[in-house]
């Protein structure tokens, strides 16, 4: 995964010896890498967005497997960093709830203008990106089967199979 503000492009990693994952900074210009943003701390890490100063990441409590299928569905969290520095400034983590047990959650986030967008099924979750507030839900038929989606401007896009919808989100 990789997340672009300004000069700076944020990759995912994995310490091959833990086989836990962190964050790198990265100049865009050069490609040469800057600083690790975050150390390999997390199991997994689902899914990332980066937007005006901020990295927001949706991570695993389980490395996922191949070989045995988990007893326990995986705990989710968002958590929310300060991109403004090489270091990584935790602002806020949240528990995302989660029922199924698949090693690959149907959970995944966007980050634009400030605020998160965490679609769970066929339901948007916004919060404050500063805070982690939940500023308002939205649900969208269609997200449960979508391919892909992205927010912009507080307006969203759907793609699936068949057809692409644009809908508005709550501010």
């Amino acid at each position: 995964m990789v997340g672009r503000d300004g000069a700076r492009a944020f990759v995912v990693y994995t310490v091959l010896s833990t086989k836990r994952q962190g964050v790198l900074t990265v100049e865009t210009e050069s490609g040469e890498p800057q600083a690790r943003f975050l150390e390999g701390e997390f199991p997994v890490i689902h899914d990332m967005g980066v937007d005006e100063g901020m990295v927001v990441l949706l991570v695993g409590t389980r490395a996922p497997t191949r070989f045995a299928p988990s007893r326990e569905p995986e705990d989710l969290l968002v958590v929310a960093y300060s991109g403004r520095s090489d270091d990584a400034i935790e602002l806020w983590r949240r528990r995302v709830a989660q029922d199924s047990r698949d090693d690959f959650p149907d959970v995944s986030l966007v980050v634009d203008s400030g605020k998160v967008y965490l679609a769970r099924g066929t339901l948007i979750s916004v919060l404050d990106g500063l805070s982690g507030r939940e500023l308002g839900e939205l649900a969208v038929p269609g997200l449960d089967e979508r391919i892909a989606w992205r927010v912009s401007q507080g307006a969203g896009l759907l793609a699936e199979e068949t057809r692409a919808s644009v809908f508005e989100l709550p501010a």
